[in-house]
């Protein structure tokens, strides 16, 4: 029997940049599709979001980050931006059990749920190829929330909904045909 290895979640902050870097690198893709130039220069912009306004999570097995989630809490209500999600890459099918993805993302929807936070807004690939319940079967906690499409954009267009611009798109037209989802955690008083 192979020992089970010794995992951490935590909080990020901006000292741990070279370690989110290197989770983020070392995929080649994003959302599907190959990282642009613009996406691998957000790897060096993400301690300064830390720093700043944004939280992240990671899951560390020893002292190598395996994965991490990054959010953007709003601040005039109780949205809050899922920036991203990036693990390194493990053996077999995706599951966020095993890339360490449940355990950061559960933390972080403890922590902004917490304090009052129960939506959040992300992109991702508009493409058929995406399976939102085969990701979503052993995620954590984020597989209770419930998701709806709010807008589906094409490629070189920006949201119709100066928030998402600001807030979501990072005021930049997407790169590829995007959907804009939204993420609520179910309510046991409706």
């Amino acid at each position: 029997m192979i020992p089970a290895l010794r995992t951490e979640t935590r909080i990020l902050d901006p000292e741990d940049a070279s370690a989110i870097a290197g989770a983020f690198h070392s995929r080649g893709k994003l959302m599907l599709r190959q990282k642009n130039e613009r996406q691998h220069a957000l790897a060096e912009r993400l301690p300064a979001m830390l720093a700043k306004d944004c939280e992240g999570w990671g899951t560390f097995v020893g002292a190598r980050l395996q994965a991490f989630c990054i959010f953007y809490p709003w601040l005039e209500m109780p949205f809050s931006t899922l920036v991203l999600i990036q693990s390194r890459p493990t053996p077999g099918p995706v599951s966020f059990a095993r890339n360490g993805l449940a355990s950061c993302l559960d933390a972080a929807l403890d922590s902004l749920e917490a304090r009052g936070y129960a939506h959040f807004v992300c992109r991702r690939s508009a493409d058929p190829k995406w399976r939102r319940d085969a990701l979503l079967k052993d995620a954590g906690r984020i597989s209770e929330y419930s998701f709806t499409t709010a807008e589906l954009i094409t490629a070189g267009a920006r949201s119709r909904w100066h928030r998402f611009n600001i807030a979501v798109l990072d005021d930049n037209p997407v790169d590829h045909d995007t959907a804009i989802v939204i993420g609520s955690k179910p309510d046991p008083t409706a």
